[in-house]
């Protein structure tokens, strides 16, 4: 007896129907989200050709040794050193560590210890036990 054959006794079956509306509902999502993923590919694949363009010519005029060694970034006097642009953001994922690090610790290790710990004890006991 398969799945959507009634029984002769009465039982329920094992599957309700499904509906013609939700399979189109479902269908509807699924188009959606798979336009969404499409388009976000396709703006972030625009917004490389973008800066791609616009960068390009700096990067044939300047020189790369200019670029990735010198301290200054003035664009009005044609200074593009990113030297200051690295640190800065060197600074700024060190000081959200600092920040981040003894917040998650505060409040990742009780929860740990109130719901891993515990297995992680009971194993321990086991493994002194058999030592035993």
């Amino acid at each position: 007896m398969s799945v959507r054959e009634v029984p002769d006794i009465g039982q329920p079956t094992l599957e309700r129907p499904a509906s013609r509306n939700i399979r189109w509902r479902e269908q509807l999502i699924e188009g959606l989200i798979h336009l969404a993923g499409i388009s976000a590919v396709l703006i972030i694949g625009l917004i490389f050709l973008f800066l791609l363009r616009e960068g390009l010519p700096a990067l044939l005029d300047i020189p790369l040794r200019q670029i990735f060694l010198s301290s200054r970034w003035y664009p009005i006097e044609e200074k593009f050193g990113i030297l200051p642009l690295v640190y800065g953001s060197v600074l700024v994922t060190l000081g959200a560590v600092v920040i981040a690090v003894p917040l998650d610790t505060a409040w990742v290790a009780p929860i740990y210890h109130a719901t891993a710990g515990r297995q992680i004890v009971k194993c321990v006991h086991k493994g002194v036990a058999v030592l035993r």
